[in-house]
């Protein structure tokens, strides 16, 4: 028993002699800025995000042009029909890019 304390002791006292030394090193690495830190779930929601918002600015553009079409032809029918048919190309890019990123 007194045997463990002793080897406990000392175990203790080599940490406590290393400490100051470990302390010095995680801070230079802070300074230095060769901290980093990866956050996969992070990093898998923003590139969601960000592959939404890629699909998210065509589907409105479509949605402008269709609605401003339909709002447009009762007074100019050619540039109401054109604005409609333009919508065509972002509706496709919405539907045929892909979904993974």
């Amino acid at each position: 028993m007194v045997k463990d304390v002793a080897l406990q002791a000392l175990e203790v006292a080599g940490r406590s002699v290393r400490l100051p030394e470990r302390l010095d090193g995680i801070i230079a690495r802070f300074e230095d800025g060769s901290v980093s830190v990866q956050t996969p779930a992070v990093e898998r929601r923003i590139a969601r995000l960000e592959s939404i918002g890629r699909r998210l600015v065509p589907a409105l553009l479509f949605g402008a042009l269709l609605i401003g079409g339909v709002l447009l032809r009762a007074d100019d029918a050619v540039f109401g029909t054109v604005l409609m048919v333009a919508s065509i190309v972002p509706l496709l890019h919405v539907l045929f890019t892909s979904r993974r990123g």
